[in-house]
């Protein structure tokens, strides 16, 4: 590594050491700057430590963050390149990845190659976004750091080699809910669906509760929580022929499920500590079969994002399942799909 007398700026070298264009060949590193990399790509870090590294610590972020399967998909197709200001050229030619000038939290941020780098530039995790400003967190940068990672915030133009995203499925749209935004009951006394997206957590929170819905509203940010609309209408009380879904919160995933099948509910509850899953009760009402008015809510689960979708959109669910990331569960529940 090579460094500026005493008042040195670490630079974000890749120290490697066996063949690195295949998982299977990597030299892992496991603990870089007092840290474990020991999230779902299992402590297998290919990217070298010494002191801190900001190729060890953005991967670290990405599988963390994103899922194994971005992380390998880095480590197979992208060559782990030594030079960091090359991870923009990268990921503009990989399929899983978009890059663009505007800082996004859970990105990655490039800097080009400058005289304060040498010729390696520097990657960085983006933990927040206030207006033109980007705090990020990293390693092996700066005039007074030893090692590990800090945390630390740049004018977003800093980042001239712009914002690394993972390609998450096709942009939620109006058409993932009703047209219109309607809260008053249908004339069958079914009320509406509340939809909120995540793109930080990229999980759904369904919710029939328009209180919930106006302190959600206040008081998360719309990258915490998005409103989306009204997705479709159920009853808020048993009806002849309905069943309920149950909803739980797990604090451990930050995320929710909804289910009708009282055998999954009860095994769950049976299993699952509050601390894990807590059973929060019934939420709503709906039709397990077709009635007049009625459309299919479909279920899908990722793997990678451990949480369920729910849509009755089938064009969304086919782009879901084509991106390889989604499962499909079938038809969960019909419920009432317009005013």
């Amino acid at each position: 590594m090579r460094f500026r007398s005493i008042g040195f700026v670490f630079i974000c070298l890749f120290m490697f050491g066996i063949t690195f264009f295949s998982p299977s060949y990597v030299l892992a590193v496991y603990e870089c700057g007092g840290y474990t990399d020991n999230c779902p790509c299992e402590a297998s870090n290919p990217f070298g430590c010494q002191l801190g590294n900001c190729t060890w610590w953005a991967w670290h972020r990405i599988c963390c963050i994103w899922g194994a399967e971005p992380a390998w998909e880095i480590v197979s197709n992208w060559g782990l390149p030594i030079k960091t200001c090359d991870w923009d050229d990268k990921a503009r030619n990989r399929t899983f990845f978009k890059v663009n000038h505007t800082p996004a939290i859970q990105t990655v941020a490039v800097r080009e190659a400058h005289a304060d780098n040498y010729d390696y530039g520097h990657v960085a995790w983006v933990e927040a976004v206030n207006g033109n400003q980007v705090t990020v967190t990293e390693m092996a940068w700066g005039v007074s750091y030893p090692g590990g990672y800090r945390t630390r915030t740049y004018d977003a133009g800093y980042f001239d080699g712009g914002y690394i995203h993972y390609y998450h499925d096709p942009p939620l749209t109006t058409a993932d809910g009703l047209e219109h935004d309607d809260a008053a009951p249908l004339n069958n006394g079914a009320i509406p669906v509340y939809h909120f997206y995540s793109t930080m957590l990229e999980k759904q929170l369904l919710s029939i509760d328009s209180n919930e819905k106006d302190t959600i509203i206040a008081n998360f940010p719309e990258h915490a929580w998005k409103y989306r609309g009204i997705v479709w209408y159920v009853y808020p009380v048993q009806q002849e022929d309905t069943i309920p879904v149950y909803r739980f919160y797990s604090p451990v995933l930050q995320s929710h499920l909804f289910t009708t099948d009282a055998n999954e509910k009860n095994t769950i509850t049976a299993t699952f500590p509050e601390t894990v899953w807590r059973y929060e009760g019934v939420s709503f009402f709906v039709y397990l079969n077709y009635v007049n008015g009625t459309a299919p809510v479909f279920r899908l689960y990722s793997e990678t994002l451990r949480t369920h979708f729910f849509t009755m959109n089938s064009g969304a669910r086919d782009s879901m399942l084509a991106s390889g990331r989604w499962r499909d569960e079938g038809i969960a529940y019909y419920a009432f799909d317009n005013g």
